[in-house]
């Protein structure tokens, strides 16, 4: 279903409203774990938007998984999908101040009776951190709040976990600022604007498909396509709606670019004549030899970033611009600073091997509570 910028922004009010009324503060934290991606991005912006921090889950997880974040993440409220976890097994992981609500569009669409609104607002024995209805339907009967001033630079905006590869899942805090510095590099360096139209189908929990899909189109007012979870018998469908609807920003994984490889030949002119003006991979490394061979046979420009979630998403670009192009490298940083050094911290030699170090504005506050 279609989320326009005037469902969001009435949503967010009465979000605003709704964390007043239980009594959220500035940081605390919003964990977010749902398969409707209309639900989790009303909630991600009301949350960041009041000076909250959103946590976003990955709405394929296990209950045990689900459990632990519950733990690590030390939530004041919880959004979750009713068929990821019943919402009566959520609230006995929560403690007593941490308030849970289903998102649920089974549940949404009854209405309670006004006697039961009314019992629930007045008595005092009701507990109050479960409300038995579900998001969005909840907030028909809350008045949209208005928002105070912009979060300052430090504030933490939200927190998506990430293990690396060597250990246990960490809670990288990014802040308003990170994300301000961030999506200025995004706007100058992919040329973003409100006649940008974005297809991302990368998961909202993970960094590239947060920040490359509907943070950086609320920012630009541009639109962006999700269609949904991708199998490869979806990659037709997903190639044609390039064309249709005349997608400027396409962003992929290095195995997506393979699998449009595996295509038949009626596929070479997908991009031909389109509107495309930038084909962004990250998230792996991107084989020079597939890079080579995609943009020969479809006659479009791959552009590969780097990045982690420390970065917010990227820091290093190789591409769309020449001055930064160069098949087979990740390029060039933008916007902040790299070295490559040894284990004492100086630079190593052209060549040599190292560790690499980014520095700059776009650089995680830190680990949450490490």
């Amino acid at each position: 279903m279609p989320l326009t910028y005037g469902t969001l922004k009435d949503r967010m009010g009465r979000l605003q409203a709704l964390f007043n009324r239980y009594g959220l503060g500035a940081e605390d934290r919003v964990v977010i774990v749902s398969g409707d991606d209309s639900s989790v991005i009303c909630l991600y912006f009301a949350a960041v938007r009041a000076g909250l921090v959103a946590v976003i889950g990955n709405c394929e997880t296990t209950a045990d998984e689900l459990a632990r974040l519950f733990v690590v993440a030390e939530p004041r409220m919880v959004f979750v999908d009713q068929k990821i976890m019943p919402i009566e097994a959520v609230v006995a992981l929560l403690p007593k101040n941490c308030h849970a609500i289903s998102i649920d569009g089974t549940a949404s669409s009854r209405k309670p009776s006004l006697a039961s609104k009314l019992l629930r607002r007045n008595r005092l024995d009701e507990p109050l951190n479960v409300d038995r209805r579900a998001f969005p339907a909840l907030l028909e009967d809350v008045e949209p709040g208005s928002f105070g001033p912009a979060p300052a630079d430090m504030t933490v905006a939200h927190m998506l976990f990430t293990s690396g590869t060597t250990s246990r899942p960490k809670g990288v805090e990014i802040t308003h600022g990170n994300i301000r510095a961030q999506l200025s590099t995004f706007l100058s360096v992919y040329g973003y604007d409100a006649n940008s139209h974005i297809l991302n189908i990368l998961p909202l929990h993970h960094a590239d498909g947060l920040m490359q899909g509907p943070v950086v189109a609320f920012v630009a007012g541009a639109t962006v396509y999700r269609p949904g979870h991708f199998w490869l018998a979806d990659l037709p469908q997903l190639m044609a709606i390039v064309r249709r609807q005349r997608i400027t920003h396409f962003i992929v994984v290095p195995t997506m670019l393979s699998l449009m490889m595996r295509l038949d030949e009626e596929y070479n002119d997908s991009f031909k004549d389109s509107d495309l003006h930038v084909l962004r991979s990250s998230a792996d490394l991107l084989d020079p030899t597939l890079w080579r061979a995609f943009e020969k046979r479809f006659g479009v420009e791959v552009t590969n970033s780097y990045g982690l979630t420390e970065t917010v998403c990227e820091a290093i670009y190789c591409g769309p611009a020449p001055t930064t192009k160069r098949i087979g490298t990740i390029g060039k940083p933008i916007d902040c600073k790299a070295r490559i050094v040894d284990n004492s911290g100086n630079d190593v030699a052209t060549g040599e091997v190292g560790e690499l170090w980014i520095s700059g504005t776009n650089i995680m506050k830190g680990y949450f509570r490490q």
